[in-house]
C-alpha cells in the first residue's frame, strides 16, 4: 500500500456502495472545510487492472466534498486490485460491498433501508448467512443475526413506508414493522403510517396503533365510521338529535345554554375523529376510552334529564 496524490476524474465510485443518499448541505460544509484545510484523511482506493484508474473504496464523502471544492487532486492510500482483478464482480465484489458496508455502519452513515438492501445483496448474491453478516458488522453471533433479521424486515414493508424510514421520518423498530406487517391491507397500513408521521406520533402510540388497527381488520370491525366517536356516544346516551322526535329536546337545551348547536357539535367531533391516528379502526375497543365520546356521551345524556 502507498499514499499519493492522484487525479480525482482516475477515481470511479464504488459500484458496491450500499449508502444511496448524500446530504447536500453536509457535503458543501465539507466542501467549505477543504477548501481552506485541504483533505485531512487521505481516502482509500483500489487500483483496476490495467493501472490506469481507481476504483473508490472509502471516503465517497471526501471526494465528492473535493469536487465541489475543485480541487484536482486527492491524496489516496493505493491498494492493488482485489484477488487480482479489477472488476465489480466474483470475490472483489463482495470485498468491496462488505468493507463499504463496515465503513458505513461504523459512522452511522446509512439509513436503515440502504442496510436492509446490502445485507439482501451479501445474502442473496454472495450467499453470506444473517450469522456471517453480522459478524462481518462487528456483532457476535446471536445479535448479529438478530440485527440483520430486523432490517432484512423492514424490506417486506411497503415502499411507501421503506421511503419514510429511509428518509428517517418514521421508526424503524423491529417490533412495529412486524405490528404493521399484521395488517392485511396494504392501503390501510400505508394511510395509518402516513397519519402517523403527520402526528408526529410517539413510538408507543404507532405500535400500539398498529397492533390495535391489525386486530380490527383480522377480527370483527365497526366497518368505515366516518365519525365513530359520534356513532358511539350516540348509542350509549340513546339519543341521536338526528332523529326528529330527538331533536326537538336537544334544541330546547341549546336554548338553556346546556349543550352547543348540533350541527356545530357535529363538526367539531368529526374533526377529531378523522385526525386520529385510530379513526381507522373503528373499533368499539379502540375508540371506547376516547374522551371526545365521553363529551358525546354526556352531552346527549343531558336530553334524558
Amino acid at each position: 500500500m502507498s499514499t499519493n496524490e492522484i487525479y480525482l476524474d482516475k477515481i470511479l465510485p464504488n459500484p458496491e456502495q450500499p449508502r444511496m443518499i448524500f446530504d447536500e448541505g453536509a457535503l458543501e460544509e465539507l466542501a467549505a472545510s477543504i477548501r481552506e484545510h485541504g483533505v485531512i484523511l487521505p481516502i482509500s482506493v483500489e487500483q483496476s487492472e490495467d493501472g490506469e484508474s481507481y476504483i473508490l473504496e472509502d471516503g465517497e464523502r471526501r471526494w465528492r466534498a473535493a469536487r465541489l471544492a475543485g480541487l484536482v487532486t486527492i491524496p489516496a492510500t493505493v491498494h492493488p486490485p482485489r484477488n487480482g482483478r479489477g472488476s465489480t464482480t466474483g470475490t472483489g465484489g463482495r470485498a468491496r460491498l462488505e468493507r463499504a458496508l463496515v465503513a458505513n455502519i461504523q459512522r452511522v452513515q446509512m439509513n436503515p433501508i440502504e442496510e436492509a438492501r446490502a445485507f439482501r445483496r451479501l445474502q442473496e448474491e454472495f450467499g453470506l448467512s444473517q450469522v456471517r453478516i453480522g459478524q462481518r458488522i462487528g456483532k457476535d453471533d446471536q445479535n448479529g443475526q438478530a440485527y440483520v433479521n430486523s432490517r432484512l424486515l423492514l424490506l417486506r414493508l411497503d415502499e411507501e413506508i421503506q421511503a419514510l424510514i429511509a428518509e428517517r421520518n418514521f421508526s424503524s423498530n423491529v417490533y412495529l414493522a412486524r405490528a404493521l406487517l399484521q395488517i392485511p391491507d396494504a392501503g390501510a397500513r400505508v394511510k395509518l403510517v402516513r397519519r402517523l408521521v403527520s402526528q408526529k406520533a410517539s413510538h408507543k402510540a404507532s405500535l400500539y396503533a398498529a397492533k390495535r388497527l391489525a386486530a380490527a381488520l383480522n377480527g370483527k370491525t365497526l366497518g368505515e365510521k366516518d365519525v365513530p366517536a359520534l356513532d358511539i356516544g350516540k348509542r350509549r346516551a340513546g339519543v341521536d338529535p338526528d332523529e326528529p322526535e330527538n331533536r326537538a329536546r336537544y334544541d330546547a337545551l341549546v336554548h338553556t345554554g346546556d349543550v352547543p348547536m348540533w350541527p356545530g357539535l357535529k363538526t367539531a367531533v368529526q374533526k377529531a375523529c378523522r385526525s386520529c391516528v385510530w379513526h381507522d379502526a373503528a373499533n368499539e375497543a379502540i375508540c371506547g376510552e376516547c374522551p371526545v365520546v365521553d363529551v358525546v356521551e354526556n352531552l346527549l345524556g343531558k336530553c334524558h334529564e
